[in-house]
């Protein structure tokens, strides 16, 4: 059995809090050992560190246990520097792979997202109205202005529907709806029990990912190849993103068994395939064409949301995460 310890410095981070059960979970081969104190405890006893957060003095940890091996869970940008001195990291995502590749050679994608319960025995959707939902930072609410945005507008002319939003309300302030014109809001606060309470009742699901490129002709034709040598043209795509994008909100629509439209990044092309598993969208024609093929046809609904609960449990599911996760640190630990 390997001698894991999975210690965090930011004990309250979403990702820290979904990592923290998805890592543990029925899981036979690794013991593990929860720290959240300011210094590290003694490592003598353990195989493995993982650490979650920033800041910390891994000269120290090794000479406290010099064939210790330390990994980093979910690093951010801003941390690239400390990250050469990691024997491996976990990633969770494409983006986030191919990102801090360059500063460890070992890496495990392993998605982050919140196990949910009662995916099985959920209360029979009877809204009044067909609800559109979101859930995650608001800042991807107010990133939807345009693209997103306008197409909601434009099917609230064709379907009548309510749009739920979860997040966190009392620590962010309340979302303006800022590019929505008439449509019927709901906002939820962030909460771990209102995934059940609310998200589960959602007949379509709605995941933004990008983030919004400025339309400007001077800043197109500034960055392009001299004379045009790469075929620039106008109508090329601009797309921006987080090197942390990842699949975590479209998971938990997958575990209720509800589609999905989803911006067009890797890891939403990755997840969905040729819109086999729901619907990839970068236009507002696209996404507006998307949410309201779904609105209009309860069968197509049905049939999308299985197909997502069915790919999640192929590449996503906690148990296959674990034996692969398992099989890794066993390399490691051998090396």
């Amino acid at each position: 059995m390997i001698n894991l310890l999975l210690y965090s410095n930011k004990p309250k981070s979403p990702s820290w809090i979904f990592y923290s059960k998805l890592l543990v979970s029925n899981n036979k081969l690794i013991h593990y050992d929860y720290s959240t104190e300011v210094n590290i405890p003694y490592l003598a006893n353990y195989d493995i560190v993982l650490l979650f957060g920033s800041n910390y003095d891994l000269s120290e940890i090794r000479a406290q246990n010099k064939n210790v091996i330390i990994g980093h869970l979910e690093p951010r940008a801003a941390q690239r520097n400390d990250l050469f001195n990691y024997d491996f990291i976990i990633v969770n995502s494409i983006e986030s792979q191919d990102y801090f590749s360059k500063y460890c050679k070992s890496t495990f994608l392993y998605p982050t997202y919140p196990i949910l319960h009662n995916k099985n025995n959920l209360i029979k959707k009877n809204n009044p109205k067909l609800v559109k939902g979101y859930h995650g930072n608001k800042i991807h609410l107010e990133a939807m202005n345009h693209r997103i945005s306008n197409a909601l507008n434009d099917l609230k002319n064709k379907i009548d529907y309510e749009f739920w939003v979860m997040y966190d309300i009392e620590g962010l302030g309340k979302w303006s709806e800022s590019g929505l014109v008439g449509v019927n809001v709901r906002h939820i606060q962030f909460d771990e029990k209102n995934y059940e309470s609310y998200m589960s009742k959602v007949d379509i699901g709605i995941v933004p990912q990008l983030i919004p490129v400025r339309k400007n002709k001077f800043l197109k034709w500034a960055i392009s190849s001299l004379f045009g040598k790469f075929n620039e043209r106008s109508d090329n795509f601009f797309f921006r993103l987080k090197e942390t994008t990842n699949n975590g909100r479209a998971y938990v629509f997958a575990q209720y068994s509800i589609p999905i439209v989803a911006d067009m990044t890797p890891s939403s092309c990755s997840l969905l395939g040729e819109n086999e598993h729901g619907y990839v969208a970068y236009s507002e024609s696209s996404w507006y064409k998307f949410l309201l093929m779904l609105s209009q046809d309860e069968k197509l609904r049905i049939k999308m949301g299985n197909n997502l609960s069915k790919r999640f449990s192929k590449i996503a599911n906690e148990s296959n995460l674990q034996n692969s996760f398992n099989d890794f640190l066993t390399k490691l630990e051998k090396k």
